[in-house]
């Protein structure tokens, strides 16, 4: 299930972005949320290196004890 999606308009070659989003996890149980990055995903660019243009990562997401 996609819980969003941020896209950045403009990066130079080289360069960072970076974009930020809150998500509210309605489990009371430890959750796995697996977050992924494409740049170029319709390769629009002409690139030298076409493989590295996306990347994942898995974040173990635990309930707040009050």
């Amino acid at each position: 299930t996609s819980l969003g999606e941020k896209t950045i308009t403009s990066i130079a070659a080289g360069a960072q972005g970076s974009v930020s989003f809150a998500v509210t996890i309605g489990s009371k149980a430890r959750t796995d949320v697996i977050v992924k990055a494409v740049a170029d995903p319709l390769n629009a660019i002409v690139e030298s290196n076409e493989n590295n243009n996306k990347a994942d990562h898995t974040i173990g997401v635990t309930p707040a004890v009050y």
